[in-house]
């Protein structure tokens, strides 16, 4: 029988799920992030009928390899992928439950955004979901809509979960951007013996983007070894077509035995 592992890294722990090929949860288990500690949690099972996947990270050459390495069929998903298989079930959920969904995708433009909303001013629906944008950016148009019926939702729409003050957004729901920053800034660290040479790249129209890589910064200035060479503000929507024409010049950064790592907020 086929079995399909998913994990839920952090920096010091991983969280394992394990479901059959009927779809029946197998095992779920929080260990340490090592090798040796995700191999022993899957002792129990045909290492050939085993398919491991997660989400591309800060760990995620360290897993990938390591993993290959003991034997497993390993897949690591990019954001997108991970987004498009996400899109796939919402759909499925919506079907069972006889909803229509719609999914707009603004690629992080702010003008598209606006757009977007504006659009639905001419038939609110019943529920919209704000997804990775400011929503005190459009406050108008969000007053408007609420005013129509519409209950709205934000994911990771604010800084902080919890209603959004000044704006109709009933609750959002989002990570603490401070712990997930903490934890990216503290592998840098680690992952260079603190001896890290850090480029931030943030996008400064988003004010949980500002407030990560503001964090960020200071947990790398506090380790007396590692300096933080710049922070570059990056559009959202041109990260792809941009981060080729930066490497370079991120690589000139590098001074003597320090190491370069980039974190994206």
């Amino acid at each position: 029988m086929d079995y399909f592992v998913g994990l839920d890294v952090s920096l010091r722990s991983v969280a394992v799920c394990v479901i059959d090929g009927d779809g029946r949860t197998v095992l779920e288990r929080s260990v340490a992030c090592e090798i040796e500690d995700i191999s022993g949690c899957l002792s129990g099972l045909p290492v050939s009928d085993l398919r491991i996947g997660f989400e591309a990270e800060a760990m995620s050459q360290h897993l990938f390899f390591g993993l290959q390495s003991a034997g497993f069929d390993v897949v690591c998903m990019e954001a997108r992928q991970v987004n498009a298989a996400l899109s796939a079930m919402r759909n499925k959920a919506a079907d069972e439950l006889d909803w229509r969904l719609q999914t707009i995708d603004a690629r992080g433009d702010v003008d598209a955004t606006r757009t977007a909303l504006a659009e639905l001013l001419s038939s609110p629906p019943d529920g919209l979901i704000l997804g990775g944008f400011n929503a005190t950016d459009h406050t108008e148009v969000l007053e408007k809509l609420a005013a129509g019926g519409t209950t709205i939702l934000g994911w990771h729409a604010a800084a902080e979960p919890g209603p959004i003050a000044g704006t109709p957004v009933f609750s959002n729901i989002t990570t603490d951007p401070m712990a997930v920053a903490q934890v990216a800034a503290a592998y840098a660290i680690e992952a260079t013996d603190h001896q890290a040479g850090v480029v931030i790249f943030t996008d400064t129209r988003f004010g949980i983007a500002v407030a990560k890589s503001d964090e960020m910064a200071q947990v790398i200035e506090s380790c007396a070894t590692c300096k933080v060479l710049d922070i570059v503000d990056m559009p959202l929507d041109q990260t792809s077509a941009r981060m080729k024409q930066v490497e370079p010049a991120l690589r000139a950064f590098v001074e003597g035995p320090q190491s370069l790592s980039a974190l994206i907020t």
